[in-house]
């Protein structure tokens, strides 16, 4: 650690008016360090982090005139769903309690229509879909159901290495490179067709859904609305699609030589 106690504004500009602290990293670091981290909170579904980390070193730049440094480290965060945590199983109810606002959503799985306020069949026993306190027939709370993630799986891979040879007192030779790779894995609520709302950016497929076979409607519920027989617009969740994932990894890698 390098300190320059006076004033240094005319190395390191106009912040460095009051000092400097220099950290001088160790360029020709020798021996081998490993580390091993596990971390989990002490709840039934835990999502674990596990992180690795191993680091190499030898030569002595002034004996041997050559080092030759390496290190590599690994982490791996597990996902955790929504309705695993008491403070996130809900986004409907306690969330109109708590912050004065709703989340849910009116799409439901098989179906909800907006001309009869129809509930789905699902609504009598899955508290996922059952919002009826909230004065809705039918709606889905996405906190509530299994595989919503609020933190994702996380894999993160780094290692770095460099090599150094004395050729001289005032000569060096050096090389370094690195490799970064992050691959982020997020699993959403399963994807809905809502009213008036085009599937593609040009607008031209709606991405509303019709009955158009009467068969298919409740025809007692239809017709205490007045639309039995009807077309009938429905807001509809693809469960049997799965959820929606989002995959996003991040490569990066650099070399140098000097």
């Amino acid at each position: 650690m390098e300190i320059l106690k006076d004033g240094a504004s005319a190395v390191y500009g106009s912040d460095a008016i009051a000092g400097v602290i220099n950290f001088i990293l160790r360029s020709d670091y020798r021996g081998a360090e490993v580390n091993v981290f596990y971390g989990a909170p002490p709840a039934a579904a835990a999502a674990p982090r596990r992180s690795y980390s191993a680091s190499l070193g030898f030569g002595d730049l002034a004996t041997q005139r050559f080092n030759v440094f390496g290190s590599v480290s690994y982490d791996h965060q597990k996902p955790l769903d929504q309705v695993d945590r008491s403070f996130s199983n809900d986004s409907t109810e306690r969330f109109v309690t708590n912050v004065g606002g709703y989340s849910g959503s009116s799409n439901t799985f098989p179906a909800t229509s907006p001309r009869a306020a129809s509930a789905s069949p699902a609504a009598a026993s899955d508290p996922a879909w059952s919002r009826s306190s909230l004065g809705i027939a039918c709606a889905f709370d996405p906190a509530k159901v299994k595989g919503v993630e609020s933190i994702p799986d996380d894999k993160n891979l780094n290692a770095f290495g460099s090599a150094k040879f004395q050729i001289t007192n005032n000569w060096q030779a050096y090389g370094t490179a690195l490799y970064s790779k992050d691959k982020n894995h997020l699993r959403h609520p399963a994807v809905a067709a809502v009213q008036r709302v085009p599937v593609r950016p040009d607008g031209d497929l709606p991405g509303n859904i019709t009955l158009q076979r009467p068969a298919l409607l409740p025809h007692a519920l239809a017709a205490a609305h007045g639309v039995d027989g009807r077309p009938l617009d429905v807001r509809w969740r693809g469960f049997t699609n799965g959820f929606r994932d989002t995959l996003d990894t991040n490569e990066g890698s650099q070399v140098v030589v000097g």
